[in-house]
């Protein structure tokens, strides 16, 4: 049985959802790596640490705006647990409140104050440069191409480029599915907190979506363009209880 690797955020993180669909359709074993709210970083550090297991790699690309915490042998992040330096992300346009989902993650409240300064100082960095991760993220797809030239990359929710001499971003990844169906009713509903579905899409869409993904090994769909005109591959959500978001 071929043995499948998925690295990625929260598109790629349940199982019950086009996971489940995709071993069906491929008659294969799917292992998840995703995390959600996780970075390029952690996704690149679990595919290092795990890919050679594996006959064949997906990697859903998340958003470069997400940092990521490093542990260095005298920090203070040393005193969390290992595996919550790995798992934690955060965007730095977020408010510190927000970040690092505080409300969902325990931290040692003796850290707080220690962790704000940190996030503080490395938001007011990110609005200095705001291309400080562009970097490391080609760095890493670059990386992830030479070891695995057999890897379908997915982008979740921007595409970066290089036009020139200057960096692109555009909205095309796989979150232009979420985003046009739930456009239809409003946008507040564009909120983590409130999609608890399997990997932010309709059980519709994930079957489609599988489908299309197991295409996309043999070549015979770009799935990247798929997410350009959602409405054209997948099937919208007539009403807001079809959509299966949280009012």
């Amino acid at each position: 049985m071929t043995k499948v690797a998925v690295y990625g955020d929260s598109f790629a993180h349940r199982h019950d959802g086009w996971p489940s669909y995709l071993e069906k359709l491929m008659k294969a074993e799917i292992t998840l790596f995703g995390v959600s709210g996780s970075s390029v970083a952690y996704s690149y550090h679990k595919f290092l640490e795990t890919h050679e297991k594996f006959d064949l790699v997906y990697f859903f690309w998340t958003t470069h705006d997400r940092s990521w915490l490093i542990s260095t042998k005298n920090s203070i992040f040393n005193t969390l647990r290992s595996d919550l330096i790995h798992y934690t992300s955060f965007q730095p346009h977020w408010d510190i409140k927000d970040t690092f989902n505080l409300h969902r993650q325990k931290y040692n409240s003796n850290l707080t104050d220690d962790l704000k300064k940190f996030i503080s100082n490395e938001k007011e960095n990110c609005q200095l440069y705001p291309d400080k991760n562009f970097i490391s993220v080609f760095a890493m797809r670059d990386s992830v191409k030479l070891r695995r030239p057999d890897c379908i990359n997915i982008s979740t929710m921007d595409e970066i480029q290089m036009v020139g001499t200057k960096l692109k971003k555009s909205f095309v990844g796989m979150g232009n599915i979420q985003k046009q169906d739930m456009m239809q009713f409003s946008s507040k509903f564009l909120d983590e907190d409130r999609d608890k579905r399997p990997n932010h899409l309709t059980i519709k869409q994930n079957k489609e979506f599988a489908a299309y993904l197991n295409l996309s090994k043999e070549g015979k769909v770009d799935l990247n363009k798929t997410f350009k005109n959602p409405s054209k591959y997948y099937s919208m959500s007539k009403t807001f209880e079809e959509s299966g978001f949280i009012g």
